[in-house]
């Protein structure tokens, strides 16, 4: 784009300051419907002063018509605009029908100005400055004036533009290809006192404006003079009567345009002006344009387009308030000559830009008001303006009709609970709506713990936990309008404990077969409650990934896809619950649902555990198995209050150390002695540390133990580290580099009937995607967890719960917590974890490049339709079954063959 650039004193008119903007296919302007409307209403006014049936043509909006009607009134708003166009190229005086020369190679319309200053004379004048009144001893008055000597220059500066067509385009052309259509040359004398040119400009040619015409000729009928534009409904990028192809075209013509009239008028606002020329300027009212008339606004006639009667009634009053503009113009401005800075030329040329403008302008007005049609018509029909959720809340509605019962998405709100106990607790995923946080709709698949291996969940560098327990596959879509690939803020897990209950939540990703890699963990006991944000990020889609690498080299390639291998992998989110009570029963040798009610022993132990690390075989039932579950509890209890008498003892004598410490402090303190007082506390303080570090690293030490106890706790520990070395060596470990694509494909297809692998599902998912989401709208989710959680916590059964806001060093405190009580209730990994339970979710989100309703009347897309294909995509993977037969209606499967036969017939 070339930029002639006026004076900084100049100021552009609003149409020019619109085309310097840049434009592109989306639009000259900001659509402002109140003003247009006005605009229209005035024509229509004007219209019915001529007309003798005034209720027969009305705004677009006002009367009944079809669908094709909005096609066929975009084609006749252009076709006039192109009308009025060719009438104002005439003010320039250029003749599109016959512009006098071979227009086959093109046509090019320029403005070519250069600004010339010389000095004429320079010389030095006197020049009387201010006076000076003095009085004589006489009395008699008398003004002194002093004379300064300056020089003067005499400047003369001659404006010349040339604006001229081009035979074959361009900005070059031979002479015989080019003709002037208008220009004149200009010249002032100017004095000044200073040694540079008044003129802005001077001693420049300014850069050639240049527009080509050639777009518009191709589409003109030089024979019979008229313009021809047809909007191909049939094309497969038409998608209404505003979005499609042959209308950008349009709007970026005239955005060319619009462009070039800016230039225009930028330059003739630059013209160098003398400072005591008293003419009429370019900034008079009188071209401040008010055509009243105007052809190419959206009326319909008989609930149809204008006739051709009527616009060509129009289009002569739009002519007739044009001339009486020109006429007006040439009264205020003077004929050209050399010495007539700004004349009735350069005001007619000004005329021609902001006329044409103003048809640019209103011609997108028009056909953005036929989308405005729809969009008002759209909302008329459901009621309102639908938002994202509205549409989500839809799909939850319409999922439950969609697909049969057992794979259709139910609230993810999981209650957490020992067989057919009393609940311990429950979480959900839960996502932000109109009407605050609710659960998620989330597909939900059952798998059997018996004949799978356990899941390993490493708690440190040399431990790793074993459980086991049905694993639970759930699919969550995600819907996104508006290009929005974050969801901060959007999703939270949320966690609750019931009343003498707790357990472990662990927060990580799947990274193999039998492997959880943990990220966060927390302990949930007596009503606790923790809110915890989740983000999403998502993945460019399977298509975009491919259009992206065919252009690279096949190392680059390998790359690629080996990192997005990774990235599908650990885009499987985990959450896994360990329920205590049940575990304690397992771990204390006790009979299963012993712990049940006693409600004191099992907090106790959980204390135990958390707060001092106490070996468990300290506290394990190792009595006879013939006494019953009384008797059995019962030894347990006292094991239990041994330790806890030991542990209160403990306490007990360090009050009274640190009571007797006190009361030694404040007689050294009175002597003066302080020193040596905080040296003999700082050796108590290592040495009370070394103990409990004895105490924690040899716990088989404790006189309690027994040494067949010892022994075996010794065995166990180290034949667990040897087995867990031996895996790690196999290459069981759980975080492995991904594989080169390449070289997992065969891989995945392969995995029905071998090991449950829930990171192959993401892969195998891809390529379904890449398979049958040929637009690209759906991408791959990876799930984590965030920061600043919010815990609810109550200091006693009849308090108030207080809310604190966890920071991350309080979550990792709280992951160590975990991850201690687990070491402790598994023996360090020796003792698989039986009450846990495992859910996966995987998460692909389908993304719409517009708003909802933009969706709907722009890109005139059924959003309902592709999510119902989303639906039957996904849940075939996770389901592991063939779309066609997760549909709950047999009815919707001759509509959905219509719509995407391929995945409908998929065996």
């Amino acid at each position: 784009m070339i930029s002639i650039l006026g004076p900084k004193k100049s100021p552009l008119s609003f149409w020019a300051l619109l085309a310097l903007v840049g434009p592109g296919v989306e639009g000259v302007y900001e659509y402002s419907q109140w003003q247009f409307e006005e605009r229209v209403q005035k024509t229509l006014d004007n219209l019915y002063s001529i007309l003798n049936e005034t209720k027969t043509i009305q705004k677009a909006n006002e009367q009944d018509h079809t669908y094709d009607d909005k096609y066929l009134l975009a084609e006749l708003v252009t076709l006039s605009t192109w009308d009025s166009l060719e009438e104002a190229f005439g003010l320039i005086g250029l003749n599109l029908t016959n512009p006098g020369g071979d227009v086959s190679e093109g046509l090019s319309l320029n403005l070519d100005a250069k600004s010339e200053c010389s000095l004429v004379s320079e010389e030095e004048v006197d020049v009387k400055g201010d006076g000076m009144e003095t009085t004589n001893s006489l009395g008699i008055a008398s003004v002194t004036r002093k004379v300064h000597r300056v020089t003067q220059y005499k400047w003369s500066i001659t404006e010349t533009y040339e604006m001229f067509i081009c035979f074959g385009g361009g900005t070059s052309c031979e002479s015989k290809k080019r003709k002037v259509l208008k220009g004149r040359s200009m010249s002032s004398t100017v004095v000044s006192t200073t040694s540079s040119c008044p003129s802005k400009n001077y001693g420049r040619a300014l850069p050639t404006a240049t527009f080509e015409l050639g777009w518009l000729l191709k589409r003109l009928n030089q024979d019979e003079g008229t313009f021809d534009f047809k909007i191909d409904r049939n094309a497969k990028s038409c998608k209404t009567p505003r979005r499609n192809e042959n209308l950008d075209d349009v709007i970026k013509f005239h955005s060319r345009l619009l462009s070039w009239l800016g230039q225009v008028e930028n330059y003739l606002h630059s013209i160098y002006v003398p400072p005591n020329y008293d003419g009429a300027s370019l900034r008079n009212e009188i071209l401040d344009l008010k055509v009243d008339w105007l052809a190419n606004v959206p009326l319909f006639e008989n609930s149809t387009v204008l006739s051709a009667h009527t616009v060509q009634q129009l289009r002569e009053k739009e002519r007739d308030s044009l001339a009486g503009w020109l006429s007006k113009t040439s009264e205020v401005f003077p004929p050209s000559g050399e010495k007539v800075p700004i004349s009735a030329l350069e005001a007619f040329i000004l005329v021609f830009a902001r006329h044409t403008s103003r048809l640019l302008f209103t011609h997108q007005y028009s056909v953005d008001f036929v989308e405005m049609m729809l969009r008002d018509q759209l909302e008329q029909a459901v009621g309102k303006y639908l938002e994202a959720t509205d549409f989500r809340n839809y799909m939850n509605f319409h999922s439950q009709e969609f697909l049969a019962a057992d794979f259709a998405p139910d609230p993810f709100s999981i209650v957490i609970r020992h067989g057919d106990a009393a609940p311990v607790g429950s979480f959900s995923i839960e996502e932000f709506g109109s009407e605050g946080y609710e659960p998620a709709q989330l597909m939900r698949r059952t798998i059997s713990a018996k004949g799978l291996p356990p899941i390993r969940i490493p708690i440190d560098a040399s431990t790793s936990v074993e459980v086991t327990g049905d694993r639970h596959l759930s699919g969550w879509i995600q819907y996104q309008f508006g290009g929005s690939s974050s969801s901060k803020g959007n999703y939270r897990l949320a966690c609750h404990a019931r009343q003498f209950s707790s357990f472990i939540l662990v927060i990580g990703t799947i990274t193999g077969a039998n492997s959880f890699q943990p990220k966060n963990a927390i302990l949930l006991q007596n009503k606790d409650e923790v809110l915890i944000p989740l983000s999403t990020e998502v993945l460019p889609s399977a298509k975009e990934f491919k259009d992206a690498i065919s252009s690279l080299s096949p190392e680059q390639q390998r790359f690629a896809k080996s990192f997005r291998a990774m990235q599908l992998e650990s885009s499987v989110f985990g959450v896994c619950i360990v329920q205590l009570k049940p575990q304690f029963e397992k771990l204390l040798n006790l009979p299963s649902n012993s712990l049940a009610k006693e409600i004191e022993l099992t907090e106790t132990l959980t204390k135990l555990f958390v707060d001092y690390q106490i070996p468990s075989d300290l506290l394990s039932f190792d009595g006879e198995q013939s006494m019953n579950t009384t008797e059995k509890v019962l030894v347990v209890k006292d094991y239990v209050g041994a330790v806890t008498r030991i542990v209160d003892s403990l306490k007990q004598k360090v009050v009274e150390e640190e009571k007797e410490k006190g009361e030694t402090r404040k007689f050294m303190r009175m002597d003066g002695m302080v020193e040596p007082e905080v040296t003999m506390m700082y050796a108590a303080s290592a040495s009370a540390t070394r103990k409990v570090r004895t105490a924690r690293a040899s716990p088989t030490a404790s006189p309690t133990a027994s040494p067949s106890m010892t022994s075996s706790s010794y065995e166990s520990s180290s034949g667990e580290s040897s087995r867990y070395d031996s895996a790690q060596s196999e290459g069981e470990t759980t975080e492995s580099p991904a594989k080169p694509q390449d070289e997992t494909d065969d891989d995945d297809e392969s995995s029905e009937g071998g090991p449950l692998d829930f990171t192959k599902l993401p892969k195998i998912l891809d390529r379904k995607l890449e398979k049958y989401d040929l637009e690209g709208f759906l991408r791959s989710v990876i799930i984590k967890s965030g920061e600043n959680w919010t815990r609810k916590r109550k200091a006693n059964m009849l308090a108030e719960a207080t809310t604190q806001h966890l920071d991350s060093e309080t979550i990792r405190s709280e992951q160590r917590t975990s991850f201690d009580l687990l070491d402790a209730i598994s023996k360090s990994g020796s003792l698989a974890i039986d009450s846990a339970e495992l859910h996966v979710i995987v998460g692909v989100s389908h993304n719409f490049v517009n708003s909802l309703m933009e969706t709907v009347y722009k890109d005139n897309i059924n959003p309902i339709e592709k999510a119902e294909k989303t639906m039957l995509l996904f849940a075939s993977q996770i389901f592991e079954d063939v779309p066609r037969k997760l549909l709950h209606n047999a009815k919707d499967l001759k509509r959905l063959e219509a719509s995407f036969p391929e995945l409908i017939r998929e065996e």
